[in-house]
């Protein structure tokens, strides 16, 4: 059975699928919703914004995704998707280069593999955006070795600055490597299942590089912050001294032209 997953947008509401979707519910709550539509075809939603197909075909997807779009919480232009293919086999787990061997294909086992694979979108939907936003701090940099200046203005580092955080605290409440779904806590062969494609997809190592590209990106803004901060200070000492100029001027003024003054 071949498995899709698309990341629609930042987030999807769940809440407002589970009204309105007609398909059959199996399992979910408020961060995930489980589904099969016919026999054999399954459809799991995940908040943060992936859905998953198993069992359904292109044209399939393609509609239901065009459905899923009316929900999403600021939708992708260009969907970034992943996939993977499990195969019955009679000898237990095994993780090849391009497909899972499972013993069965039962809704448990379906669940753990499109809850893993939806994780997977999502980390690559979260890479991209890690990369972007290291280019254009680097991009400053490059204008701080060059020139010796940058030309970022206070509001928009701070907007900059709340973007990296959000991100990074989304990723972490959302795709954390150790957050397991408790569908595998009881079960030895989910559990195994689980851990498996957590290293299939690598999980944990995608997850590392993404929180070490979002640190390094912090470390950068908050030296443009204090840099920033240190223009604004020499800017109110000039304003200060100029001030002070006058007002000494002023004295002399008045001193010399009593009169006048």
């Amino acid at each position: 059975m071949k498995i899709y997953a698309y990341q629609v947008g930042e987030s999807l509401n769940l809440k407002e699928i589970k009204k309105n979707f007609t398909a059959q519910f199996i399992r979910g709550g408020l961060y995930d919703l489980f589904y099969k539509t016919e026999e054999e075809k399954y459809i799991l939603l995940l908040d943060y914004g992936s859905a998953v197909f198993a069992g359904m075909d292109e044209i399939e997807r393609s509609k239901t995704l065009s459905y899923l779009k009316t929900f999403a919480i600021e939708p992708l232009d260009e969907i970034i998707g992943e996939e993977l293919e499990l195969i019955k086999t009679q000898k237990g787990f095994y993780f090849n280069f391009d497909a899972v061997k499972v013993p069965d294909i039962n809704e448990d086992i379906l669940f753990v593999a499109m809850y893993l694979v939806g994780q997977s979108a999502a980390l690559d939907y979260y890479s991209v955006i890690t990369e972007k936003l290291l280019e254009s701090t680097t991009e400053i940099t490059k204008k701080l070795e060059a020139k010796g200046t940058f030309d970022i203005d206070r509001r928009k580092l701070l907007k900059f600055v709340g973007k990296s955080m959000n991100l990074r605290n989304k990723i972490i409440d959302n795709i954390y490597p150790l957050n397991d779904h408790e569908i595998v806590w009881e079960d030895e062969s989910l559990s195994k299942l689980n851990q498996g494609l957590k290293d299939f997809f690598e999980i944990r190592s995608r997850f590392r590089q993404i929180d070490y590209q979002l640190q390094i990106i912090m470390d950068n803004l908050r030296l443009f912050a204090d840099l920033i901060e240190n223009r604004v200070s020499n800017r109110l000492e000039w304003i200060i001294i100029i001030l002070i100029f006058v007002e000494v001027l002023h004295l002399f003024a008045r001193e010399i032209f009593p009169k006048i003054f």
